[in-house]
């Protein structure tokens, strides 16, 4: 057994600029993901959360990158680097750098490392039958395994996720176009967790779902973490569950991670960047201007969900900053120096805080 507090990813000096509207994620450096943690990775639509997840995955790397609508990757002064360091048969360009690997060396870094996508007809064969899908999801795992076993652990994995109950028959010669959104969801998360990865990135993975479907799906995504840690803890694998989740809910990722990663994006700047790094279990008093704004928007709607909420510092009608901190046109508590420049995530109260004021 290996000690939970090694590191799956470090990342360095990641910047990267879109082609079309120039929309940069700037400077996440020095941020790591330990080994068998939950990471939640919180932020509104648009500020570069989603983009990071597949950078972590590897689609997004300077071989690929044109294909994202990526323009460049680093900056003049120091390569980008996300680090995947605890693998030794893995290695990228030989070097530990997922951004700089071949097509050949991410296929075999992806047997580690899967995500599931926002939108599940991105990772689907919308003309395959769903049982189908779970057996060459399942062989990828075990290559060798028998035509019997196989189907028996295609079975367990539906009824893990919910996919057909008693109409599994019918949804098993069905293809993915053929199901409702709820069930091409479930579909896509059980296709990850039937190659049994030791890191999930999962973008959203409950959105537009019921309430009562959301919570049996965060169960089960919470339940196989504990399996897999308590099966690590005992010295049966090699490797604990490290869950990476991607949402714009608060509440979800309350709930959910043990450790947040805040992003924020604005479109009229074009700049996007992580403002602050938190412990669920030791949640600051006093948060980033930005993580408070989405904190009081999650307790109203809680208290008045039929209710819109308005952002109290909308870019309050003043011309548009393009310089210094990202979250200054928003920002109620701005001094000077916000307007100069962006400050680095320092180490305050137990987080780290991209905010002078803090």
């Amino acid at each position: 057994m290996t000690s939970v507090n090694q590191n799956v990813f470090n990342i360095h000096n990641l910047n990267l600029t879109f082609g079309n509207n120039k929309f940069q994620i700037e400077n996440i450096n020095n941020l790591s993901i330990r080994e068998g943690e939950i990471v939640g990775v919180l932020g509104e639509s648009g500020c570069g959360k989603s983009t990071f997840g597949k950078c972590l995955v590897g689609l997004i790397n300077e071989r690929d990158k044109f294909r994202y609508n990526i323009a460049s990757i680093g900056n003049y002064e120091q390569e980008s680097r996300i680090e995947f360091p605890l693998y030794p048969d893995i290695s990228f360009n030989k070097s530990t750098n997922v951004l700089s690997g071949s097509s050949k060396e991410l296929r075999k870094y992806r047997k580690y490392v899967q995500m599931i996508f926002q939108n599940p007809r991105s990772s689907l064969n919308l003309s395959m039958p769903v049982n189908k899908i779970l057996e060459e999801a399942v062989q990828l795992d075990t290559p060798d395994i028998g035509k019997s076993e196989l189907k028996i652990e295609v079975q367990n994995i539906a009824d893990k996720f919910g996919i057909g109950g008693n109409n599994w028959d019918r949804i098993a010669a069905s293809t993915p176009k053929d199901l409702s959104g709820g069930e091409r969801r479930r579909l896509g998360i059980a296709k990850v967790f039937a190659t049994n990865p030791d890191i999930i990135i999962a973008d959203e993975p409950v959105a537009s779902l019921d309430v009562s479907v959301r919570g049996k799906i965060l169960g089960t995504l919470y339940a196989e973490w504990e399996n897999r840690k308590r099966e690590w803890e005992q010295g049966n694998i090699l490797h604990p569950l490290t869950l990476i989740i991607i949402s714009h809910d608060f509440d979800l990722i309350q709930k959910m991670a043990q450790r947040v990663i805040v992003f924020y994006g604005d479109i009229h700047v074009k700049r996007g960047t992580v403002v602050e790094i938190f412990a669920i279990d030791n949640l600051p008093k006093t948060m980033h201007p930005y993580t408070e704004q989405l904190r009081f928007d999650a307790e109203y709607m809680n208290s008045k969900p039929n209710s819109s909420v308005q952002n109290k510092g909308l870019h309050r009608g003043k011309k548009i900053i393009n310089n210094g901190c990202v979250y200054v046109n928003k920002c109620n508590y701005a001094q000077d120096q916000c307007f100069k420049d962006q400050p680095g995530l320092e180490l305050k109260d137990n987080r780290r805080v991209a905010c002078y004021e803090l």
